[in-house]
C-alpha cells in the first residue's frame, strides 16, 4: 500500500515556487488532445497557467471536434 507524503507548510511553499524558466515564458502553446483524460484536465490546467503567469499569452491548439 502506498503511504501519502506528510504535508507540511514547507511542502506548500515548495509547491508555490515557480521555476524561473517558467516565469520567463511569455508565449505558451497548450495542445489539447481528444482523449477523454486530456479533455478532463484541460480546463484546470489552463486555469493554473493563467493564474501562475497572468501576463503570458496562452494559445490553445485543439481539433475542430475538441474545440
Amino acid at each position: 500500500m502506498i503511504q501519502p507524503l506528510p504535508i507540511t507548510t514547507n511542502t506548500f511553499e515548495q509547491l508555490a515556487e515557480i521555476d524561473p524558466r517558467w516565469q520567463a515564458a511569455r508565449r505558451i502553446l497548450a495542445v489539447r488532445l481528444d482523449n477523454l483524460g486530456d479533455v478532463l484536465v484541460t480546463s484546470p490546467a489552463l486555469h493554473a497557467i493563467n493564474t501562475s503567469l497572468p501576463e503570458a499569452s496562452l494559445t490553445l491548439l485543439a481539433s475542430p471536434v475538441g474545440a
